[in-house]
C-alpha cells in the first residue's frame, strides 16, 4: 500500500498569549487537513517531539519542575484552550474514512509529559482513540523517526526510567538541562521571551552583552550554589548527578560552546542499519539533508516562529517553517524531501523591532558590581570547574538525606 508520511517538529505550542511561540494553530490545522482532502491513500501524521511546549507552560502562575500527573494534565488543559483548532483538525482527520488516517505523538525535550498514561488518555478523549505514543522513536519500515533529544547529552534520558517516586508519587525524571532551564531561564521568561526566537544566537550575544552577563550570572549561581543546595538536602528529586552531566556543564560553562552534534549520531544509525534508508530528527531548529550512497537524515527544523536579526540587531526577516514528507510503497521509502512554508504573518510582539529593546526590562536584574568583577575575573568560570571536580570525584564530607518516598 503507498502511503504519505507527514513529520513535524518543534511545533512548541503553549498557553497562548506574548509567550506563546506557536500562535498559529488554524493554519496549522488548514494545512494537516489539506493532506487528507480528496486523498484516497493512507496519511501517517508524526509529531516528532516538542509538539507542546509543556516545559514553558506555567502551572497557578510557577513552573515546577516536580511534574506529576496533576501538574502535567493542568498543562495540557491550558494548551488545549489556547489551540483548540490543532485538536479539531486532528479529529476530523482520524474520522475521515476515504483512507487510513494515524496520528503519532513522539516525545521530545518540551513535552515529556506526554509519557503520563494519564496525559495520553486525555488527548486521545481530545482526538480519538487511534492516537500512539510510540516514545522516544517509531520505524516504519525503511524510515527512522526521533527527535534527537537522546543524542543531545543535556536532554537524554533513560527509556526505561522515565518516573522516579517523591513521596510515594511517580514523577517525570526531568533531564538535567530541563531542570537548569525550569530553575533558571524561566523565571526570566516574562523579561526574554522574544529573544529566544530570534537568530543567530551568538549575534544575539554579542550585540546585547547585558544579557549574557545575566545568564551567565544566573548560572553561575546556580550551579556553584542553589543547585548544590538542593542536591544536599535531598529534598528535590530532580537533582541527580551524572558524569555526563558534569563533564558537559564543565564544558558548555568554560567554552561557552553551545553547539550540538547529535547529527553525527544519527549519521553513523544510517551507516550502520542497512535496513533504514531514512532517519528524520528534529531538536535542532534547523533544517538540514545529509546523504550517503542512497541513505539520507532529514533534520526538519521547526515550526515555530523564529526570526533572523541583521548584524545590528535590527529585525530583518521570519525564518521559513519546515517539516518532512516520505512518500512509502509498503515498507520501502520511494522519496523522502523536506517541505518549506512561511507560515502566516507573526502577531505583533512576537519578535523585537530592534534586540536593543529588551535591555530595558532586565536592567534591574542586571549583575551588581561585585558580581561583574567576578565575571570578569573568570571566578565564575573557576567556580564552576571547582563543584564539577567535586560532583565528579570527591563530595564533601556528610551523608546525603535521602528523598521521602
Amino acid at each position: 500500500m503507498s502511503r504519505l508520511v507527514v513529520v513535524m517538529s518543534d511545533i512548541e505550542m503553549g498557553a497562548g498569549c506574548e509567550l506563546d511561540d506557536f500562535p498559529h494553530s488554524e493554519w496549522l490545522g488548514q494545512r494537516l487537513l489539506a493532506y487528507v482532502d480528496g486523498n484516497d491513500g493512507a496519511v501517517d501524521f508524526v509529531f516528532n517531539g516538542d509538539t507542546f511546549d509543556f516545559l514553558k507552560t506555567s502551572v497557578d502562575g510557577a513552573y515546577p519542575n516536580r511534574i506529576t500527573a496533576a501538574v502535567a494534565l493542568a498543562k495540557l488543559e491550558r494548551v488545549q484552550a489556547a489551540h483548540p483548532a490543532f485538536f479539531d483538525a486532528l479529529r476530523t482527520i482520524l474520522l475521515d474514512d476515504r483512507g487510513p488516517r494515524s496520528v503519532s505523538f513522539l516525545l521530545g525535550n518540551h513535552d515529556m509529559e506526554l509519557a503520563f498514561p494519564q496525559v495520553q488518555r486525555a488527548i486521545r478523549d481530545a482526538i480519538g482513540e487511534a492516537v500512539r505514543f510510540p516514545g522516544f522513536s517509531l520505524e516504519m519500515g525503511e524510515l527512522h523517526i526521533e527527535h534527537g533529544m537522546q543524542a543531545d547529552s543535556m536532554f537524554q534520558v533513560e527509556p526505561g526510567e522515565l518516573f522516579i517516586r517523591h513521596r510515594g508519587e511517580p514523577v517525570l525524571a526531568l533531564p538535567w538541562g530541563a531542570v537548569s532551564l525550569i530553575d533558571v531561564a524561566l523565571p526570566l521568561q516574562h523579561r526574554l521571551y522574544d529573544l529566544d526566537r530570534v537568530k543567530p544566537r551568538q549575534r544575539v550575544l554579542a550585540l546585547l552583552p547585558e544579557v549574557n552577563d545575566l545568564l551567565l550570572n544566573a548560572y553561575w549561581q546556580y550551579w556553584t550554589q542553589d543547585w548544590w543546595q538542593d542536591y544536599w538536602a535531598g529534598e528535590d528529586p530532580s537533582k541527580r548527578i551524572s558524569w555526563t552531566m558534569a563533564r558537559e556543564v564543565a564544558y558548555r560553562f568554560s567554552t561557552h560552546d553551545t553547539s550540538l552534534h547529535l547529527g553525527q549520531a544519527y549519521k553513523k544509525l544510517m551507516r550502520e542499519r542497512d535496513d533504514l534508508r531514512v532517519c528524520v530528527i528534529g531538536h535542532l531548529h534547523q533544517s538540514h539533508v545529509w546523504t550517503w550512497l542512497d541513505r539520507r537524515v532529514l533534520t526538519t527544523g521547526c515550526l515555530r516562529d523564529e526570526f533572523a536579526i541583521d548584524e545590528d540587531g535590527g529585525l530583518e526577516r521570519r525564518l521559513p517553517k519546515s517539516w518532512a514528507e516520505i512518500r512509502m510503497d509498503g515498507d520501502i521509502v520511494r522519496s523522502a524531501q523536506l517541505v518549506e512554508d512561511w507560515g502566516p504573518p507573526h502577531h505583533p510582539g512576537q519578535a523585537p523591532r530592534h534586540i536593543r529593546e529588551v535591555c530595558d526590562r532586565i536592567r534591574d536584574l542586571l549583575p551588581t558590581p561585585s558580581q561583574r568583577q567576578a565575571l570578569d575575573a573568570g571566578q565564575a568560570d573557576q567556580a564552576q570547574r571547582e563543584a564539577i571536580a567535586q560532583a565528579a570525584g570527591d563530595p564533601p564530607p556528610g551523608p546525603r538525606k535521602p528523598p521521602e518516598n
